[in-house]
């Protein structure tokens, strides 16, 4: 999520600053006479849109490394059986790691 900020706000300060730069240096400009600065803003909002939206949902759908099948009701019940499985082992250690360090 934070990588999606850090990109939202950079193309927010760049685009806008292209087009302030045009509004204001160059307002003679044929790319500000011509309204192709609403096409730029249009491009922007079209990547915003795929930067917020399909990439995490395109994200959601792909197979998770973590776990490499799913955990049934009996292995989160019983913690000797969730701590064989060595992701979940290292999981709990690093926890307890980082609580008591």
């Amino acid at each position: 999520m934070s990588y999606e900020l850090i990109i939202f706000i950079s193309m927010q300060i760049i685009v806008d600053l292209i087009v302030k730069y045009f509004m204001i240096v160059d307002p003679k400009a044929p790319i500000v006479t011509s309204n192709n600065l609403e096409y730029i803003m249009t491009f922007r909002g079209l990547f915003m849109l795929v930067v917020t939206a399909y990439l995490p949902l395109k994200a959601s759908y792909s197979a998770n490394a973590i776990i490499p099948f799913p955990i049934n009701e009996e292995c989160i019940k019983t913690l000797e059986m969730a701590l064989l499985m060595p992701t979940s082992a290292n999981f709990f250690y690093q926890y307890l790691e980082t609580i008591c360090g």
